[in-house]
């Protein structure tokens, strides 16, 4: 695996999400509207109806309508998994974390980013949002690289990482490896 590898983990993971099929209750009546190349015909306000997760976007964005339920990531949840990742999971303990959770986390991120110069008060949820973030990410990071260079791993341990962090491990993995290798038997 390379590094090339684990960026395209990352990019492939995106791509998956953006096409997740979600269920979208709409806010207005949405005439004819056109699903996955099928014509739905008229959605009234109120009714629920599946798309996939890109047209999905568009569709909240315009005001036509609302994911149901909690789809995306919110400042609540990040608050939530920074908590359970820093304070009870210590060592090399990694716990699991939400399906799609860092493409929704870019996603949220960056709605955050954009959102700043018309709205003063996402400013300050947008740098906490960043350092909780970049904190869940640190601790994550060690304990992957920890994983990486141990040799008593168990099937759980790597369940509990995302796809994205699984090509990294699996990428630090071969290099701690090869340079053990190369420290050990001069090969």
């Amino acid at each position: 695996m390379t590094q090339r590898d684990s960026v395209k983990a990352i990019s492939d993971a995106d791509s998956v999400y953006e096409n997740l099929v979600v269920t979208l209750v709409a806010s207005r009546s949405i005439p004819d509207l056109i699903v996955d190349d099928a014509i739905d015909g008229q959605i009234d306000p109120g009714q629920k109806f599946e798309t996939r997760h890109w047209i999905a976007t568009h569709l909240i964005d315009a005001g036509l309508a609302q994911f149901e339920g909690m789809l995306e990531l919110d400042f609540s949840t990040l608050y939530k998994i920074h908590w359970k990742e820093t304070k009870l999971q210590t060592g090399r303990r990694i716990s699991e974390i939400p399906e799609h959770f860092y493409p929704k986390l870019r996603r949220y991120i960056s709605s955050l980013k954009q959102r700043i110069s018309t709205e003063a008060t996402r400013s300050n949820e947008y740098h906490n949002a960043q350092r909780l973030a970049r904190d869940v990410l640190n601790c994550r990071l060690r304990k992957i690289v920890s994983l990486a260079a141990s040799t008593s791993l168990t099937g759980e341990m790597l369940q509990k990482l995302s796809v994205e962090e699984r090509a990294l491990f699996e990428n630090l993995q071969t290099i701690i490896s090869d340079w053990k290798s190369h420290i050990l038997t001069g090969s």
